[in-house]
C-alpha cells in the first residue's frame, strides 16, 4: 500500500527512505529477538521463569510510574492554569479604579457627543482600556508561567530518563544483551506566551444608546 501510494505521487526518493527505515527497524527488532532467544535457549526452566517474573515486576513498576507521570502533568498543568485565572482576575480588580478615572476623563473630553457617536467613542475607549490591562498582566505573568512550565518539563524529563535507565539496565542484566542507550532531552516544547484576544462584546452599544431617553444619553 505504501509502495502504490508513493509511486502514484511520484515521490520515489521519499519512498526509498521510508522503506529503508522500516527495513532497518525490522532488522533491529529481529536481531534483538534472536539475541534474547539465543540466551533463553541456554537457560533451564527455573532460571527462565525467574527472569520472566523479574521482567513482569519491572513492567508493572514502569506502568505505575507512567501513570504517576501522567497524573503529575495533569495536576500541575491544572494548577498553573488556575494560577493564571486567579492572577488575571486580580489584575482586573486592581485596575477597576484606574479605568473609572480614565472614564471620567473620557467624559470630560467629549462633552457634546450623544447617541450613536458617543456610543462608538465609548466602545473604542473600553476596548483600549481592556487591552491595556491585559497587556500589563501578560508582561508581569508570562515569565512566571514560563518558569513553572520549564520546571514541570525538567521534572518530566528526569523521571522519564530514570524509567528508561532502569529498563535498559534490566534488559542487560536479565539477558546479557547490549541495549542502545536512549534518553529524552526535550519531550515538552513549552511556551507560555500568554496571548489574549479582546472581543468587541459591546458591538451594539451605539445602537443601544439610541433607545434611551435623551436625558439618559450621557
Amino acid at each position: 500500500q505504501r509502495l502504490r501510494k508513493f509511486l502514484a505521487e511520484e515521490k520515489r526518493q521519499v519512498l526509498v527512505r521510508f522503506v529503508a527505515a522500516d527495513a532497518l527497524g525490522i532488522v533491529r527488532t529481529f536481531a534483538a529477538a534472536a539475541s534474547v532467544g539465543a540466551r533463553t535457549a541456554t537457560m533451564d526452566a527455573g532460571e527462565l521463569e525467574q527472569k520472566r517474573m523479574a521482567l513482569d515486576r519491572l513492567l508493572q513498576q514502569t506502568d505505575m510510574e507512567m501513570q504517576e507521570m501522567q497524573a503529575l502533568l495533569q495536576h500541575r498543568s491544572a494548577d498553573i492554569l488556575s494560577g493564571v485565572e486567579h492572577d488575571l482576575t486580580e489584575q482586573a480588580d486592581i485596575h477597576v479604579s484606574e479605568v473609572q478615572r480614565h472614564l471620567d476623563r473620557f467624559q470630560a473630553e467629549h462633552p457634546r457627543e450623544t447617541g450613536r457617536a458617543f456610543g462608538a467613542l465609548l466602545e473604542d475607549f473600553l476596548m483600549k482600556e481592556v487591552d491595556s490591562v491585559f497587556r500589563r498582566w501578560r508582561v508581569r505573568d508570562d515569565e512566571k508561567v514560563q518558569m513553572q512550565l520549564d520546571a514541570l518539563s525538567s521534572r518530566f524529563i528526569t523521571q522519564a530518563n530514570e524509567i528508561l535507565g532502569r529498563l535498559e539496565k534490566a534488559a542487560g542484566a536479565l539477558f546479557r544483551i547490549p541495549v542502545e542507550s536512549l534518553s529524552i532531552t526535550c519531550p515538552l516544547r513549552v511556551e507560555s506566551h500568554l496571548y489574549y484576544k479582546v472581543e468587541r462584546i459591546f458591538y451594539s452599544l451605539d445602537s443601544f444608546l439610541l433607545l434611551l431617553p435623551r436625558f439618559l444619553l450621557r
